[in-house]
């Protein structure tokens, strides 16, 4: 989450950061419940596809959803820019 280079000096400032790292960590446990699975799955397969028989028995670790999120989100960004008008 970018926690190991923040570049920010007053603790004010640090606890502010943390407090969002801890609603976005915790937002992504979230998503980890068997009611959202089926949800995470396609969240996965659409913006952070892997293949392989590995990848498929393993658990979804939080940095696979994470890096869907936000290529999903910089897609809707970029979409959002690209349009005229």
């Amino acid at each position: 989450m970018g926690m190991e280079s923040c570049r920010l000096w007053c603790w004010d400032n640090r606890m502010k950061l943390l407090q969002i790292v801890t609603l976005v960590y915790a937002f992504l446990l979230s998503l980890l419940e068997k009611e959202l699975r089926q949800a995470v799955s396609n969240l996965l397969r659409q913006g952070c596809h892997r293949t392989g028989k590995r990848c498929r028995k393993t658990p979804t670790p939080l940095y696979r959803i994470r890096l869907a999120l936000a290529n999903l989100w910089n897609l809707l960004y970029l979409s959002l820019i690209q349009t005229p008008g």
